[in-house]
């Protein structure tokens, strides 16, 4: 399938509809005067899909917002009065992609705070991501499987931002959860990915995926280090980031109350467990390492023989498209017997002009180029 490729669109769409091949992410080009205004664009250009995921996983929405509306004082009121003080300008920008998508703004909010809610009801979840850093010299490769529900399978997208900040990203993003918790890259050459660790604990503060959100508005290493460290983040989260223009690559580990942080030199990888030493004292769902674990260990065995200067964009590809352990390997496929699949990944190697996103599991081979951008906007 990898072949698909090479051909130009035409070609492609052409072969895809001979052979039956699955469509690409949709790709959609997003700007606003303010942060208000590029939430309302995001709510317009993927309203039909954000709907159609809410309509999917009723029964799953339902059960979190009447959780939240039962103390609303506790459970929705905190993070939004911590949005206010701290990240106000994507607070609105979430207003906007409401009004946008022509939904409720309290709905679109629970939905993102769905790691704390999730984490005060006591119950799993099945976003699960592995992932590969590697530090050769100058040289980093980082590889992620971006996992999630199976209902989202076909409702990912592409976005492309003009922030009204003048700094530019580039995101896999879901319907209706702020863009940030799927891959990206921005103009400043800041990469960053993110792995759920199911903490027990969570406080009032700012949600975990608007500090995703701001993660795509970094403007170099420290300041995404210092995003990550923030003191009001609500939960716990695993960061990965890369910073082309510093050549470092950096792991962190947070909870509501440590901060780990890791700069990688040589292979570093990583699934849905606290992996650095500083954080094993810390409590985590039980559910979430049976899952997590084998994935690591799949990742463990990959790499046991492999040196940094080995290590290259076709292994890290292979690593996640590995099916040693069924149904909880790397590369995960849609099973009835286990919920989640891996819906897309990114593959990125310092030393090439363009990184690659594939659609869905790794494995498929179906991915397309884009190119590394780092010129700043004059506002």
């Amino acid at each position: 399938m990898g072949a698909v490729m090479g051909m130009n669109m035409l070609g492609r769409k052409l072969f895809s509809a001979i052979f039956g091949l699955e469509k690409f992410f949709p790709l959609f080009e997003i700007s606003g005067k303010d942060y208000f205004e590029l939430g309302e664009q995001i709510g317009k250009n993927l309203k039909n899909r954000i709907q159609a995921g809410l309509k999917r996983r009723k029964k799953w929405i339902d059960e979190i917002k009447n959780f939240a509306d039962a103390d609303r004082k506790t459970r929705f009121e905190p993070f939004l009065d911590s949005l206010k003080q701290n990240f106000p300008h994507y607070l609105e920008e979430m207003k906007g992609t409401a009004r946008g998508s022509e939904l409720d703004f309290d709905l679109l909010f629970v939905l993102n705070l769905n790691p704390e809610l999730s984490a005060m009801m006591r119950s799993s979840r099945e976003e699960d991501c592995s992932t590969v850093l590697v530090k050769n010299r100058d040289k980093i490769v980082l590889g992620h499987n971006e996992d999630g529900s199976e209902m989202y399978l076909d409702l990912m997208s592409l976005l492309k931002v003009k922030a009204p900040s003048g700094i530019d990203f580039f995101v896999l993003a879901y319907p209706g959860i702020m863009p940030g918790n799927g891959p990206g890259i921005n103009s400043n050459g800041i990469l960053h990915t993110c792995n759920y660790i199911g903490n027990k604990k969570c406080k009032a503060g700012v949600p975990r995926y608007f500090i995703d959100r701001a993660m795509l508005e970094a403007k170099s290493m420290e300041d995404a280090i210092k995003l990550g460290s923030h003191p009001a983040r609500a939960y716990s989260q695993a960061h990965n980031l890369v910073s082309i223009s510093e050549k470092r690559a950096v792991m962190i580990e947070s909870s509501i109350s440590k901060v780990a942080v890791r700069e990688v030199d040589g292979i570093l990888y990583r699934t849905n467990n606290y992996i650095l030493p500083e954080m094993q004292d810390e409590q985590q769902f039980a559910s979430y390492q049976a899952s997590s674990l084998p994935r690591l260990k799949s990742l463990e065995i990959f790499f046991k023989e492999l040196s940094p200067d080995k290590v290259d964009e076709s292994k890290v590809h292979q690593a996640l498209s590995n099916h040693d352990t069924p149904f909880i390997s790397p590369c995960r496929h849609k099973s009835k017997l286990i919920p989640g699949a891996t819906l897309g990944t990114l593959l990125f190697d310092s030393t090439q002009s363009e990184f690659k996103i594939f659609y869905q599991a790794p494995c498929k081979n179906i991915f397309q180029k884009f190119p590394v951008q780092l010129t700043q906007r004059k506002e």
